[in-house]
C-alpha cells in the first residue's frame, strides 16, 4: 500500500506549489525566479574534430574507479593538436586523462582518449550533471556527462523509464518510476524528488513527493512539463529517493532530446495523428455523399404506375 503525503512542484519561473493530501488545502508560495544558463561560444571552424560518443553516463559506487573511452577524430587535412580537456563542475570526479596533453593527431586520423573517473569513500550519493570541454585548434567541443554515485550497500534501488526519447517544448515528460526496497524495513516514508535538467546545470522543472510504503516495492508515474523556452538538445530526467531516518539515498537518470518534433500542447502527437485520420474519413464520407446525390439526380427512380 502506498500513501502520497504531499507534493512540491517548482516551475521554471521559481513558483513553488505545495499540495497536502488529507490535511490542508493547497498553498502556493511565489519566489524569485533564477536566471537561465548560457551556451558556449562559436568557433572559427566547428568541424575541426569530432568526438564519439559525445554523451557519457558513469555509475560509480562510493570509493570506486572506472575508465571511459572516447574517440577523437581529426577532420582536417593537416595535423591537429588537442590541447586540453577539463570540467569545472565535475573535476572532483576525474582522476586524469590518457594520453597526456597536448595530443597530436595526424590528418583524418583518430585517437582514443581514456577518462578515469573516481568517487571518494564519503561522496554523497547523488546524480551529478555537467560537461567535459575538449579543446583543439580553434575549436572547443563538449561531452555531456552524467555521474551517478551509489551507496556501497544500498537499502533500495531506483529505476526510471521514459515513455519516449524525444520531446518538444511545453510537452509533458512522463516517466515510470520504480523503487525497490532491498532491506527488511517496512512502513517507511520516502521523499522522492525528480527534475528535468540541462547539461549547463539548470533545473527546468522539478517536483518532490512523500510516500508511505508498506511493502517492498513502489511504482508510480512522474510527469513534468518542459518550459516553452526550452533549448533544443540533450537533457536529463533525474530521480532521487531519500529515506530521511537513515540518511540513505538512491538515484537514477535518463537522457532525452528536446526539439521541434511537431507536438501540439492541446492535442499531443498521438491525438494529432488521430485527428488527421478522422478528418480524412469525414472528407471521404462527404465525397461519397456528393457522388450519390448527383447520381440520384441523373438517374431518378422510375415513377410507379397504377
Amino acid at each position: 500500500t502506498v500513501s502520497l503525503r504531499y507534493t512540491l512542484e517548482i516551475s521554471s519561473d521559481g513558483t513553488e506549489t505545495y499540495t497536502y493530501y488529507n490535511t490542508t488545502p493547497v498553498t502556493v508560495v511565489v519566489t524569485s525566479g533564477g536566471g537561465g544558463g548560457g551556451g558556449g561560444g562559436g568557433a572559427a571552424t566547428p568541424n575541426q574534430f569530432s568526438i564519439s560518443p559525445n554523451i557519457l553516463k558513469v555509475t560509480l559506487n562510493q570509493g570506486e574507479t572506472k575508465r571511459e573511452t572516447v574517440t577523437i577524430k581529426n577532420n582536417l587535412n593537416s595535423k591537429l593538436t588537442i590541447e586540453s580537456a577539463e570540467s569545472s563542475d565535475l573535476k572532483r570526479f576525474i582522476a586524469g586523462f590518457t594520453p597526456d596533453f597536448p595530443i597530436p593527431i595526424l590528418s583524418e586520423e583518430s585517437l582514443e582518449l581514456d577518462i578515469d573517473f573516481f568517487s571518494r569513500q564519503d561522496e554523497v550519493p547523488e546524480t551529478y550533471v555537467g560537461q567535459i570541454a575538449v579543446t583543439g585548434g580553434s575549436t572547443t567541443k563538449t561531452i555531456n556527462t552524467i555521474i551517478e554515485i551509489q551507496e556501497k550497500k544500498p537499502l533500495f534501488d531506483v529505476t526510471l523509464n521514459l515513455d519516449k526519447n524525444q520531446y518538444s517544448p511545453e510537452e509533458n515528460v512522463i516517466a515510470a518510476i520504480g523503487i525497490e526496497n532491498y532491506g527488511d524495513l517496512k512502513d517507511i516514508d520516502l521523499l522522492v524528488f525528480y527534475a528535468l535538467k540541462d547539461f549547463n546545470g539548470n533545473t527546468l522543472a522539478s517536483k518532490e513527493e512523500s510516500y508511505a510504503i508498506e511493502n517492498y516495492k513502489l511504482e508510480f508515474v512522474g510527469k513534468l512539463k518542459l518550459p516553452k523556452d526550452t533549448e533544443s538538445g540533450d537533457h536529463v530526467f533525474y530521480v532521487k529517493a531519500t529515506y530521511p531516518q537513515k540518511g540513505t539515498t538512491a538515484t537514477a537518470s535518463q537522457i532525452f532530446t528536446v526539439g521541434d518534433f511537431g507536438f501540439s500542447p492541446v492535442l499531443g502527437q498521438s491525438s494529432i495523428f488521430l485527428a488527421v485520420i478522422i478528418a480524412l474519413a469525414v472528407i471521404a464520407v462527404v465525397v461519397v455523399a456528393i457522388i450519390l446525390f448527383f447520381n440520384t439526380r441523373k438517374n431518378p427512380a422510375p415513377s410507379k404506375t397504377v
